[in-house]
């Protein structure tokens, strides 16, 4: 297949701005870049002995590429908080615990005292509602909201 023939096809467009949403952690020049790159592999590797169509190898292409390239940015952007992180207490096994550690302290103490006291000290429900003097309804609901918090602050850095 040429290449310029499959530039100028809408159909191959279509398929190839189906992966505009997955391809959101890249910018706008590097999406356009590699979607035109998958198509030149696809016209390259693309056999027609082998019974599928090209829209179907394209998709084929572009979806494992895709998800290479994902794999790639998560990887380098891990390595770069790993790196960022080692420069205080935590170990670079424990990257992930000394994160949540530092997030659990930065919460209000009541919300602290209870995710520590259900989470790590594994208190019940009833046993949480005893020591507070509240109705365990109450109880689960303010677990909740300290770990919606705790989502919050997790997702905002």
């Amino acid at each position: 297949m040429i290449y310029e023939e499959a530039i100028n096809n809408t159909s191959y467009k279509k398929i190839m701005n189906v992966f505009n949403k997955k391809l959101q952690f890249l910018k706008y020049y590097e999406r356009q870049n590699f979607k035109l790159i998958c198509l030149w592999n696809a016209c390259r590797t693309f056999d027609e002995n082998r019974n599928i169509s090209f829209i179907t190898h394209l998709y084929t292409i572009l979806k494992y590429s895709t998800l290479k390239e994902y794999y790639k940015y998560v990887k380098h952007n891990s390595l770069t908080k790993t790196n960022t992180q080692t420069d205080t207490q935590c170990n670079s096994s424990d990257i992930l615990r000394c994160t949540i550690t530092d997030h659990i302290d930065s919460l209000i103490p009541i919300y602290k005292d209870i995710l520590e006291k259900r989470f790590i000290s594994k208190m019940s429900l009833k046993e949480i509602s005893k020591e507070y003097n509240i109705r365990m309804k109450e109880c689960k609901n303010l677990i909740e909201r300290a770990k919606n918090s705790l989502k919050i602050s997790l997702t905002e850095t």
